[in-house]
């Protein structure tokens, strides 16, 4: 007796979506049953942001993204996957896919570009009086407290932060009133500023 058993083939769509589509270029690697070695590929939002693995047979497949320095992995979806055997992994940017028979799965990789804000104290008179601030935000774990200083070390910046809603308070200082509060640079102009509480109120997008 012989038998012949035959499985059919499937496929893994991997696509990119950035924040801003400025079309950087993110690395990849694919390795699994079909490959006999890890197989690197490129992909960039939008002109080149999917790529088709098509005729591979069932098994398992992971696919990584390589850490890209000013960027974070916002979100990592997988679709197709009837029985559900695929997970993600955001810390290590990674897919692994329980591909079946017949399965059309897609991955999508979601990438944010990190924003920054930059401080800045002017004082009337720049006599070095000291000025103490507190940044907080439900990203953070916690707040953090610095201070500023005209003209000696005037400018504070913080730097590859998430998209979110920050918040800079000045501390009350006797003798001292707050005349002025402005922010820049905020390209859908959703933040906002409040005197009377020494506040901004920031939403940093991620930057083109």
């Amino acid at each position: 007796e012989v038998t012949f058993t035959n499985e059919k083939l499937g496929s893994i769509q991997v696509q990119k979506y950035a924040a801003p589509a400025d079309d950087t270029p993110f690395d990849f690697t694919i390795s699994g049953t079909s490959f006999e070695n890890p197989a690197p590929f490129v992909l960039q939002d939008p002109s080149a942001n999917v790529e088709l693995f098509s005729d591979l047979k069932p098994g398992t497949y992971t696919i990584t993204e390589a850490d890209l320095n000013g960027w974070r992995l916002a979100d990592l979806q997988i679709s197709g996957d009837l029985d559900r055997g695929s997970n993600i992994n955001l810390d290590t940017r990674t897919a692994t896919i329980d591909l079946d028979p017949d399965e059309q799965i897609e991955v999508t990789f979601v990438n944010e570009k990190l924003s920054s804000i930059h401080v800045v104290k002017s004082a009337t008179p720049a006599n070095n009086t000291r000025f103490n601030f507190t940044l907080s935000s439900p990203v953070l774990k916690g707040s953090e407290r610095f201070n500023l200083e005209d003209p000696r070390s005037n400018a504070k910046s913080f730097s590859d932060l998430w998209s979110g809603v920050y918040t800079i308070t000045e501390d009350e200082l006797n003798g001292w009133n707050l005349a002025d509060l402005r922010i820049s640079g905020d390209t859908d102009n959703d933040s906002r500023i409040d005197l009377d509480a020494r506040t901004a109120t920031i939403n940093p997008v991620p930057v083109a």
